[in-house]
C-alpha cells in the first residue's frame, strides 16, 4: 500500500493498493496522524527508519489476504518515501512480507530501494 501524506503532514490518503482491497481496517482509505492508526506510521514517521510489524493476523484477522501463496504474510514493514525536502517524507509504503523468506537486511534493502524509486517517481 502507498500512502501520500497531505500538506498539513495530519493526513494520509491511499494512493495506491496492490493484492489487497483497499478500505478495509487494515487499507483505510484515510488515515488521520493525529489519532489511533492501523499502523506504526507515527514511529517510522518520527524515527524516520523502517518499522517491521509482526502478527498481522492478530492485528487485523481474516482481512490479511494470501496473496499468490496459500500462507498469507505474518508480518509487513512500514518505511517511508523520502520528498526532496529533508526531513518531510511524501508518504509511506506498506510492504507485506514472504512469509516463506526471513526480514533480513538484504530484504530490508529491497523494500527501502523499492521506496526510492517510489519517490522517484511521485516527485517527476
Amino acid at each position: 500500500m502507498l500512502y501520500l501524506i497531505d500538506d498539513n503532514a495530519k493526513q494520509l490518503r491511499l494512493a495506491g493498493a496492490a493484492g489487497i482491497r483497499a478500505g478495509t481496517s487494515l487499507s483505510p482509505l484515510t488515515i488521520n496522524l493525529e489519532s489511533e492508526q492501523p499502523w506504526p506510521l507515527a514511529d517510522a514517521l518520527k524515527s524516520e527508519a523502517a518499522q517491521i510489524v509482526d502478527d498481522l493476523a492478530g492485528r487485523f484477522g481474516a482481512e490479511v489476504p494470501a496473496g499468490p501463496w496459500s500462507d498469507p504474510p505474518r508480518a509487513a514493514v512500514v518505511t517511508l518515501i523520502r520528498s526532496n525536502v529533508a526531513h518531510q517524507p511524501a508518504g509511506v509504503l506498506i510492504a507485506g512480507i514472504s512469509s516463506r523468506l526471513l526480514v533480513d537486511d538484504s530484504y530490508l534493502s529491497f523494500i527501502e530501494l523499492a521506496a526510492t524509486q517510489i519517490a522517484t517517481a511521485i516527485a517527476n
